[in-house]
């Protein structure tokens, strides 16, 4: 967007956001010549929607009129208007990706909403307080572009665009593998039954509409800052998981012994690395054996860092399925691509139960397929045989 529209599109909130938020009513003339700037200005800068709709909308009046409009019957009169300078992602998806390091410092906050008036107070209320808002009316192009966003917290609404806002916050969080993300559920339903689905959908928290704005703020924050928390607790374990695992001697050589694996762990999910790496370190199948452990945040991280080919010894690879740049049943493609594919024993570890998927995984070359959630001593059992029939 050039920055002549993006000028417009702010004059034009802030002369809305001043009416729908203030008291009394408002003159008829000063609506005919927000209407007449409108068209003028957008014509000129290349904004043809926007002039289309304020010339439409003039076209409904009489200039001379002295009506005094109540804010009810403005807001319904200009949606059309509202529509397009509100949600049709005027500062776009792909610019808060662009621009995402100008914002690095700051929480982003993704609403997916398609009421007008609701957009509008979230965003005043919300900007107020130093938070980015991205919105997005259609919830599809907010699911596709949500790994590239990274927001810290998504508002959506329980109904948005004639469907149900849950069904949406069940993708994220299953199809997107992203269960710390914090989320809020806003709606006009009062009822226990809305309540209690929404958080058996993942939500974090239900806010009614209408709701204090303090109060409002505060839930937000609260959100925000557990998702910090989170965030620095991934930071540490990451750290962690970056430090080198093998034995060096002082010449600089690994000292191995005959029964040493390579072990790596390639899962987006910080937590399910964590408590492998534990699992496997301090597990009773793998006494005996000398193992070098190493944690892959995605399925790239780990095939760019050419781990798997440094060595001729026997690894043993848990992939998840489901991963941002590169998912599990790709690397597994890769893996069993390579010459020496025969040292690599691999276990998928997925949320994915289908039959195909779980087939396609076994006639690409996993040893095992187990799904998510799972139990520790399952997984450790599993583990244990895998490692006892490697080629050692």
């Amino acid at each position: 967007m050039n920055k002549y529209i993006q000028a417009l599109v702010k004059n034009v909130r802030t002369k809305l956001e001043s009416w729908f938020n203030g008291q009394g009513t408002i003159e008829h003339q000063e609506i005919y010549r927000f209407l007449h700037s409108i068209a003028g200005t957008a014509a000129t800068i290349g904004f043809e929607q926007a002039g289309e709709a304020a010339r439409a909308l003039m076209g409904q009046l009489n200039e001379d009129d002295q009506k005094e409009w109540e804010k009810d019957e403005l807001q319904q009169f200009l949606f059309p208007l509202i529509s397009i300078f509100y949600y049709e992602e005027l500062t776009t998806i792909d610019e808060i990706i662009e621009r995402k390091q100008d914002f690095k410092d700051k929480k982003l906050i993704l609403l997916i909403d398609d009421d007008p008036a609701v957009i509008m107070l979230l965003k005043e209320v919300l900007q107020e307080n130093g938070w980015v808002v991205l919105t997005a009316a259609n919830p599809e192009k907010a699911i596709h572009s949500y790994n590239d966003l990274n927001p810290d917290c998504i508002i959506i609404n329980y109904m948005v665009q004639g469907k149900s806002g849950l069904q949406v916050l069940r993708r994220i969080r299953k199809e997107l593998n992203q269960p710390f993300t914090p989320a809020i559920i806003i709606s006009k339903d009062t009822s226990k039954d809305t309540r209690v689905s929404s958080y058996q959908h993942g939500a974090d928290d239900y806010i009614v509409i209408p709701f204090e704005a303090d109060e409002f703020i505060v839930r937000v924050r609260r959100q925000l800052e557990r998702k910090q928390a989170i965030d620095e607790l991934v930071f540490h374990v990451e750290r962690n998981e970056e430090r080198e695992l093998e034995t060096v001697s002082s010449e600089g050589e690994i000292k191995v012994s005959d029964n040493h694996i390579h072990v790596g762990i390639v899962d987006d999910d910080p937590i399910i690395r964590t408590m492998l790496t534990d699992l496997i370190s301090k597990s009773k199948m793998v006494e005996g054996f000398t193992l070098e452990i190493k944690a892959f945040k995605d399925g790239m991280e780990f095939y760019e860092s050419n781990w798997y080919s440094q060595h001729n010894r026997p690894y043993l690879i848990i992939l998840d399925g489901m991963m941002p740049r590169m998912d599990g049943m790709e690397v597994l493609k890769k893996l069993r691509g390579l010459d020496d594919q025969d040292k690599f024993t691999i276990i998928m570890l997925t949320s994915r139960k289908n039959e195909h998927d779980i087939s396609s995984a076994i006639q690409l070359g996993a040893d095992d397929y187990l799904t998510k959630p799972f139990k520790l001593l399952e997984l450790e059992t599993r583990l244990g045989y895998l490692i006892k029939r490697m080629k050692l």
